[in-house]
């Protein structure tokens, strides 16, 4: 007797966890590949920059392995890159440089909330460093932009923020058809009167009866009485308001004058503004900066908002038409307010716009050149002076979107001193702005160059790798030289080491995502994000009292301008409600005069993170949304 048999499927495989995987891997319910590097971190944690945890101990050791560039977490077999020399360990991260503060001040600084330990950093091996991550594109400038084009009221989005940075010929052309506004071998220009009587030189030279500069008072007076025609000179409001737009403007709300004596801060007052008021050009920009400024001191529903924002306009199209005659200082002094105008109306991409032009005026000196560095020989101080306006402005600029700085800084390790007026000295450690010394801008740009030439294949990764890691240590052993000419009191000493600690930890974040290519949840960053948050809470005065809620408060006394860039840093890689609130509320110090408000874009960033349940490079996020910024 035959019997039929049905025919028996054989019953799939069930996968187990092996017991040698990372607790990681089993809490997130994930395959771990139990392929581990020398740090015993998964590929799977690698890649995602989570923190491996390790699995149960009675399992085989684990063994060490590696992944090169190009590679993916399903195949090992690829060798190992090899190092280009032996990383020695790094110090303690955490090394304050002493303070020389009075005897009556406590010898260890007091803080108003406490600053977290900071363990020495580890080190990493190469296989964490290289990626797969892409880098983005920077900015393009329009091809069809020009100086004498006026700018229109189109939205921020026309202008391309993520393209690739070539300067337009028809720029260029621009600026070389002009008639040459310096001759080498020294300094001249068709401003010569005005250059030479800043600096106190008149016709005889040097003590001669040169033309003063207008004081201070001069320039607030010329706003007032421009921008006060149609006002009601009855109204209350109308008048506060005018004077709070003329005081906004000639002190920009002493931030960036808060690096200077008091003595010192009026005579940079009367140079800076001075140039001003030199040519018709320098004073509509200036107006176009004021109207801008009071229609945004107005309320939304204010009529005459809108009135004051087509006179801002106006102006800019005025001062763009008169540039094209005017002498190189005046071109570079002019378009600083009128990058200043273009953000604050229209957004970070018209202002990228105006610095394009700023990048082929430079590009088209003669002295400049391509690639310069911000300093002419000869040149009046407060030529000087807008030059490194212009590359702090380089630099940021860099920070935010992926591109090569315009300034030479590989070659140089300082910036060149020159004198601004009389014995008012810029060296090379004066600081920028409060507590941010020019070495820091200059880490900033390495990173930006070293970034491009591995984007570009202009270097090995191995060499990217071994960079990184001296510029790494350069960032963690660097020791401002303190200006022992400067007076400052024990308060002023520690806000400046606090904005000082912040922009390193800032840079090592920075240095970290776009160099080794970590997440925001490496213990490196996590370190870095909650030392950014401990210093910018410090109260720079030991007597006040740390507050009884759970979110420290940011001391009143805290400037945003310096510390913007560290709090935006800080920002994308804050990925929980505590440190999203401490930095939701530094973004408020934002000056009303200038700063792009960039806590929609934080905003925007932790959105997408929490939908995404994971962390996400932030330029990706803004390059995915069309959305460009600037960090101040």
């Amino acid at each position: 007797m035959s019997t039929s048999t049905a025919r028996v499927k054989p019953p799939r495989p069930v996968f187990k966890r092996s017991r040698l995987g990372c607790q990681t891997c089993k809490r997130r319910r994930k395959k771990c590949p139990e392929r581990y590097n020398e740090e015993g971190v998964c590929e799977r944690c690698e890649l995602g920059g989570f923190e491996c945890e390790p699995g149960s101990s009675k399992g085989p050791l684990r063994r060490s392995a590696t992944t090169s560039q190009g590679s993916t977490p399903e195949s090992s077999s690829s060798p190992e890159i090899p190092s280009p020399h032996p990383r020695p360990q790094p110090p303690p991260f955490h090394q304050p440089s002493p303070l020389n503060l009075p005897s009556a001040s406590p010898a260890q600084p007091s803080y108003s909330f406490p600053l977290p330990a900071l363990p020495a950093l580890p080190a990493l091996p190469h296989s964490q460093y290289i990626s797969n991550h892409p880098y983005f594109s920077g900015y393009t400038e329009p091809s069809n932009l020009a100086l004498t084009q006026p700018f229109g009221p189109a939205a921020p989005n026309s202008f391309s923020t993520f393209g690739d940075l070539s300067y337009s010929a028809a720029l260029l052309d621009i600026f070389n058809s002009l008639p040459p506004s310096m001759s080498l071998p020294g300094y001249y220009s068709p401003s010569t009167e005005l250059g030479n009587t800043l600096l106190g030189v008149g016709r005889g030279g040097m003590g001669g009866e040169g033309w003063k500069p207008r004081p201070v008072h001069d320039l607030r007076t010329f706003i007032l009485k421009e921008l006060g025609e149609g006002e009601d000179p009855n109204t209350v409001e109308d008048e506060r308001d005018l004077n709070l737009t003329a005081t906004l403007y000639c002190d920009f709300d002493e931030e960036w004058l808060r690096v200077w004596q008091p003595r010192q801060r009026q005579l940079v007052k009367e140079v800076m503004y001075g140039t001003v008021t030199g040519s018709p050009s320098s004073r509509a920009a200036c107006l176009a900066v004021a109207a801008g400024l009071r229609a945004r001191l107005l309320s939304p529903n204010d009529s005459r908002r809108e009135a004051f924002i087509k006179r801002s306009d106006s102006y800019h199209d005025q001062a763009m038409q008169m540039l094209m005659s005017a002498p190189f200082e005046v071109q570079a002094g002019a378009l600083f307010d009128l990058m200043i105008q273009r953000t604050e109306q229209y957004g970070p991409s018209a202002g990228y716009a105006i610095q394009e032009l700023i990048n082929a005026l430079i590009v088209s000196h003669p002295q400049l050149g391509p690639h310069p560095i911000p300093f002419i020989p000869g040149a009046p101080g407060h030529l000087n002076y807008i030059l490194q306006g212009f590359f702090v402005m380089d630099v940021l600029r860099s920070l935010a979107l992926p591109r090569r700085t315009l300034f030479d800084i590989s070659s140089s390790a300082s910036l060149p001193a020159f004198t601004l007026i009389g014995d008012v000295t810029i060296d090379k450690d004066k600081e920028f702005m409060k507590g941010v010394k020019p070495m820091l801008f200059l880490f900033a740009g390495r990173m930006c160059n070293l970034a491009m030439d591995e984007k570009e294949g202009l270097m090995a990764p191995a060499e990217v790798v071994a960079r990184a890691e001296v510029l790494e240590r350069e960032i963690i052993e660097w020791q401002p030289s303190k200006d022992q000419s400067e007076e400052r009191s024990a308060e002023d000493e520690l806000e400046c080491f606090a904005t000082q600690e912040m922009w390193r930890h800032a840079l090592l974040i920075n240095l970290r995502q776009v160099l080794y290519h970590l997440g925001s949840l490496h213990t490196s960053i996590r370190t870095s994000v909650d030392s950014i948050i401990a210093f910018g809470c410090a109260s720079p005065s030991p007597s006040s009292s740390s507050s009884a809620s759970s979110t420290p408060l940011i001391p009143d006394s805290s400037s945003y301008l310096e510390r913007a860039v560290p709090w935006f840093i800080a920002a994308t890689c804050a990925t929980c409600k505590h440190d999203r609130a401490i930095t939701r509320q530094a973004f408020g110090f934002k000056s009303p005069f200038f700063g792009v408000n960039n806590l929609p874009i934080a905003e925007m960033i932790w959105e997408a993170t929490d939908r995404a349940g994971y962390p996400l490079e932030w330029r990706s996020v803004l390059e995915k949304g069309g959305v460009s910024m600037m960090f101040v």
